[in-house]
């Protein structure tokens, strides 16, 4: 059960990842080639240059997860053998907490007109943010958020990350937990 639940966290981790790099990554190039001035579509609603509803202002979509380097040393301490696979997925899930940990304290640090948190995907490390262009800017170039990009961004994700969960009931924690002790009891009674 512990499997299932790592593996499902390590695919929301590395769907989430890789997504925003390629999305954010095309997303920031446009944003760039186009003035992001909003037109009016008639409604009297403001649209981004994507076409997109911009009701949030100009609210971006942040993610903090961990460097790439640590994410590479990792790979290749499975590969040597140096670490089991059930290993690398705890470390891994231990940088990705570290990473949002370390993007969070960041943003209690600053003055809220200068970086805040929006709207956020619990332990994701998926947030939409707004502050001041240079103290975001400063976050990406520090690696406190590796993906910056437009609001919808966010959308897009949370929708990929739904669609790669598995179907059926989530579990929480506390239900694991316990699910895991009765299988415990379960192979101790066989036991004797």
């Amino acid at each position: 059960m512990t499997n299932l639940h790592d593996r499902r966290r390590v695919l929301q981790i590395a769907g989430a990842g890789a997504i925003a790099s390629v999305a954010g990554c095309s997303d920031l190039d446009s944003s760039e080639s186009v003035e992001s001035e909003p037109e009016a579509d008639g409604s009297g609603d403001q649209q981004d240059a994507d076409g997109s509803d911009d009701e949030q202002g100009d609210v971006l979509t942040a993610i903090a997860e961990p460097e790439m380097d640590d994410m590479q040393e990792l790979q290749e301490e499975v590969m040597t053998g140096e670490l089991s696979q059930e290993e690398a997925m705890q470390r891994q899930n231990e940088l990705h907490e570290e990473a949002i940990d370390e993007f969070e304290t960041r943003v209690d640090s600053e003055d809220d007109t200068d970086l805040r948190i929006e709207e956020t995907e619990d332990g994701s490390g998926l947030y939409l943010v707004d502050g001041s262009a240079d103290v975001l800017v400063d976050a990406l170039r520090s690696g406190d958020i590796s993906v910056l990009g437009q609001t919808g961004l966010y959308d897009q994700i949370l929708q990929q990350q739904q669609q790669q969960q598995p179907e059926g009931e989530e579990i929480d924690e506390d239900q694991l937990e316990e699910i895991e002790e009765q299988l415990e009891e379960q192979a101790s009674e066989d036991d004797e």
